[in-house]
């Protein structure tokens, strides 16, 4: 499920004059079965990684803020399996929260273990036998 809003905003360092936020659903849908948040992104139109960097409709460059930490390294996100993810926002001209001179945001919030959600454990072990 994506959900589109948009507003009237300025961005300073693109010059442009729209804003627009997109929500992708990953939890309980065909997302969550993805290796990681790298295929996730592979999978949205005007979503590509040029020289270790995302960018948004090839003109934007994210700042990726994963549980609202900002990361800079993209291995954490090649590394990240999709089944973790809750759901990602994508948001072009984002406000002064973010600061100036941001011009798109990928917000990728995980999901919250809770005391009814089932935990998956999982075990291993190598046993080996001597006379």
């Amino acid at each position: 499920m994506i959900k589109t809003s948009f507003c009237l905003s300025l961005c300073f360092c693109c010059l442009s004059i729209m804003a627009a936020e997109r929500e992708i659903k990953v939890r309980e849908t065909a997302f969550a079965d993805m290796a990681s948040a790298v295929d996730v992104f592979g999978q949205q139109a005007g979503i590509d990684f040029v020289n270790e960097k995302i960018m948004i409709d090839g003109i934007y460059e994210a700042t990726v803020y994963l549980d609202n930490r900002q990361i800079n390294d993209l291995d954490q996100l090649r590394r990240l399996t999709a089944s973790k993810i809750d759901n990602i926002k994508i948001i072009i001209s984002p406000n002064a929260e973010y600061g100036n001179d941001i011009c798109a945001v990928v917000r990728i919030t995980l999901l919250k273990i809770t005391a009814n959600m089932p935990r998956i454990v999982s075990f291993s072990a190598i046993y080996r036998f001597s006379k």
